[in-house]
């Protein structure tokens, strides 16, 4: 593989891409002002845009950059790199865009689906907001990317993967 390409540009870009889109389903719908079940089911589209992403960036850089050659490590690197700067915008636009929404949506869903505990949510919010641990929050959270772009780009990396057959 002594002709191996760069994958980086195309882990930036599409980490963008992916970024951006991520946090406008988020910021549409908080504009809209969702329910707290419709907000949620947004995670579930975030999450697909992952899965597709990651597989046409991987599948990209294979078929378009790298002459139809994978790696598995290739393919991991542009799903972990694509996932940091996702995690990194989306919890950018957590903590500035509207930072209280999640707490209020989080609160009409205990409301709506478990009433008898709403005291003990709003609690626990209240609790979080004395003793704020961004850095750590915010590590987690860039871990919590990782682990997902590790595992989409390994099935990405199983399934696009291929090797130069004279090394």
């Amino acid at each position: 593989m002594e002709n191996q390409k760069n994958f980086l540009p195309i882990a930036f870009q599409y980490g963008i891409i992916l970024a951006v889109l991520r946090i406008l389903v988020d910021f549409g719908l908080k504009m809209a002002d969702v329910s707290a079940m419709v907000y949620y089911v947004g995670y579930i589209i975030g999450f697909i845009l992952e899965i597709v992403l990651i597989f046409m960036a991987v599948k990209f850089f294979r078929d378009k950059i790298n002459e139809g050659l994978l790696s598995f490590s290739e393919a991991i690197k542009i799903g972990i790199i694509m996932m940091v700067i996702t995690g990194i915008g989306t919890f950018l636009s957590f903590s500035f865009i509207d930072a209280d929404f999640q707490m209020r949506k989080a609160i009409e869903f205990a409301e709506k689906y478990d009433p008898e505990n709403v005291d003990t949510v709003i609690e626990q919010i209240e609790v979080g907001k004395e003793n704020p641990k961004y850095f750590l929050s915010f590590g987690m959270f860039i871990m919590y990317y990782i682990f997902i772009g590790f595992v989409i780009s390994a099935i990405a990396g199983a399934v696009f993967g291929k090797k130069d057959e004279q090394y």
